[in-house]
């Protein structure tokens, strides 16, 4: 039951154990808790585990015999009963081992985060990684773009006329962008497409009025100014066609 746990928060674990059944509860959800109704018998004798199994060794001390918790607990209850973990440290009642008592020794290692340009951290108790999927970078903190830096690379490289993804500023916080790359002259020309690539027709203006239509980019300002400051030259082309109608007020 229960997912994504290891993400550095505090998550409420309930236990109930009945005479006949036991059910298994992660931060109140009941949709997801775990049930079991087939015959058991459950004996809760006088001795709890918490975080792993201890077995004694030599009459005074303690050995785990299994791969135990790393983590965190506060507010331990037994039937409702909070437990005074103090007295566990005294060893009275209980005792442990491997046990930092009143403070939580665990390092978050993804605050802050290292992982770049969007990667998604997740961690262990000695480590992190980062997940770069879907961020069009790669490397151990997802610093490393995966993307040429212009059509012009794409060219040097032996491809043609196409679609891309470029990141002109590498491995900086700008994200890539898709643009067409014409390859078809000796220059080559990256090409950010818009939302009106299609006729737009505008009617129904009187000569009082005037029609303002917005075009957006499939880029940002940053991105397109980060392509064009790289550039020899660069252009816009706008065109539109008139019918039954007077341009600029001119016959």
């Amino acid at each position: 039951t229960g997912s994504g746990l290891n993400d550095g928060q505090w998550h409420e674990v309930r236990f109930l154990a009945k005479e006949n059944f036991a059910i298994l509860t992660i931060d109140g959800d009941e949709a997801s808790a775990v049930r079991t109704n087939s015959p058991l018998q459950v004996k809760t004798g006088e001795k709890y585990f918490f975080g792993g199994f201890l077995n004694q060794m030599n009459n005074s001390s303690h050995s785990v015999l299994q791969p135990s918790f790393q983590g965190c607990m506060q507010l331990v209850q037994v039937d409702d009963q909070l437990v005074n973990l103090y007295e566990v440290a005294q060893r009275r009642p209980g005792s442990f081992a491997n046990v930092s008592i009143d403070m939580c020794a665990i390092i978050d290692r993804c605050v802050p985060n290292h992982c770049e340009h969007g990667g998604k951290c997740s961690q262990t108790w000695h480590s992190f990684q980062c997940a770069c999927e879907e961020t069009g970078y790669s490397g151990a903190t997802c610093h490393n773009s995966i993307y040429e830096p212009s059509c012009e690379a794409y060219k040097h490289l032996g491809q043609t006329s196409n679609y891309y993804w470029i990141d002109p500023d590498g491995s900086g916080p700008l994200g890539p962008l898709k643009v067409y790359c014409n390859m078809t002259e000796d220059k080559v020309w990256t090409i950010v497409s818009h939302d009106l690539q299609m006729q737009t027709t505008v009617v129904g203006y009187s000569p009082e009025k005037y029609s303002v239509t917005q075009l957006v980019y499939s880029a940002s300002m940053d991105q397109i100014s980060a392509v064009t400051s790289s550039a020899e030259h660069c252009e816009q082309y706008v065109s539109y066609f008139c019918k039954m109608s007077r341009l600029l007020n001119t016959p």
